[in-house]
């Protein structure tokens, strides 16, 4: 088989040679030079060797197929959105993400469309963080790296570190802002008094986590005195108006630079613009007329007035607003600003 398999291949390389000796005057010049169809067809013509004829090879006996089980997906592998499997521990890296995120991102109170809404939705993030912090603090993940939640409850740590750090600011601002409000928001005291309820539970959840943080037990001593001194959610209107009413009994109205009737009136017709229902007591103008600029370019003018305003609805409560008019370069006037702030009705001049 050896020879005649040579004889073939040395057949096949000597008409190849022969056709390659002959291809120089068929190619040399343009195509119109190239050999015609006829010519081509006198070319000697290649017979395709036959190859000699292997044996069959004998059929193997099949098997049954061989097959193995996909490989679990680790945590980090897992489909997002796909649940793990609880039966193998796995399910333990969700649970504690999830319980992570609840307390990382804390219980943020809201107004909802009415006040039973915003305290049941109040309610509820406080029950859940609650849970949360009780899962972690038993932290009975099944399959999660007692590392990995040590590096985890460091960045809680450090969150709870800023939490009881402000827990004085928050206390202050609740008192003060409660008691400058003019009653243009009922719900401020419940608003103000979830705030805090809100640092309470995330305090609670610091010592819980952190027993041994003199820190934390200090923070959530305070803020559970003042939501003591609050009482209630429904009481809190109670004990932040008694707050207001002593903080107004101090507020006096700054002196007037000008009490000519054209500023007085000018006031008026700003105050009309304001859309504010209550009721004019005194006007004591506090500033001159000054230049506002808008982008470089200078729009009108503006100023200041301190003026007290006796609640429609009771007259035992009053405001003061620090309020400021615009009048533009047509000389038309309107309201421009305003703060407020509650003060005795008897501190007002008559």
């Amino acid at each position: 088989m050896c020879g005649q398999h040579h004889s073939w291949r040395l057949e096949i390389m000597l008409r190849y040679l022969t056709i390659i000796a002959a291809l120089p005057m068929a190619v040399v010049g343009t195509v119109a030079a190239m050999p015609s169809d006829a010519a081509a067809q006198r070319l000697p013509r290649i017979q395709r060797p036959s190859m000699p004829s292997v044996p069959s090879m004998p059929q193997l006996p099949t098997t049954d197929r061989v097959t193995r089980d996909a490989p679990t997906a680790t945590p980090q592998q897992q489909p997002r959105g796909r649940p793990m499997d609880r039966r193998s521990g796995q399910n333990g890296m969700q649970d504690f993400m999830n319980d992570m995120n609840i307390v990382a991102q804390g219980v943020t109170p809201t107004d909802g469309s009415s006040q039973a809404a915003g305290d049941a939705e109040m309610d509820r993030l406080v029950t859940a963080y609650e849970a949360a912090v009780d899962r972690l603090a038993a932290r009975n993940y099944p399959g999660l790296p007692p590392q990995m939640v040590d590096a985890q409850m460091r960045e809680v740590q450090m969150h709870y570190d800023r939490v009881a750090e402000g827990v004085d600011d928050q206390i202050e601002w609740a008192t003060t802002r409660v008691s400058a409000n003019g009653g243009t928001n009922e719900r401020m005291p419940i608003l103000a008094y979830n705030q805090l309820l809100a640092i309470g539970v995330e305090m609670d959840g610091a010592t819980t986590l952190f027993p041994g943080n003199a820190t934390y037990s200090a923070a959530k001593n305070r803020i559970d005195a003042e939501l003591a001194r609050l009482g209630s959610r429904d009481g809190a209107g109670d004990a932040f108006e008694a707050s207001a009413l002593a903080e107004a009994a101090n507020v006096r109205m700054p002196a007037s630079i000008d009490s000519s009737s054209g500023a007085i009136a000018q006031f008026r017709q700003g105050w009309a613009t304001g859309g504010i229902d209550y009721t004019i007591m005194a006007i004591h103008v506090t500033s001159g007329w000054s230049d506002k600029f808008v982008g470089g370019r200078r729009v009108g003018q503006t100023r200041d007035a301190a003026i007290a305003a006796r609640s429609p609805s009771d007259p035992d409560r009053c405001n003061l607003y620090s309020f400021t008019i615009f009048r533009d370069l047509g000389g038309a006037i309107r309201r421009d600003s305003h703060s407020t702030t509650r003060i005795a009705c008897e501190n007002v001049p008559g």
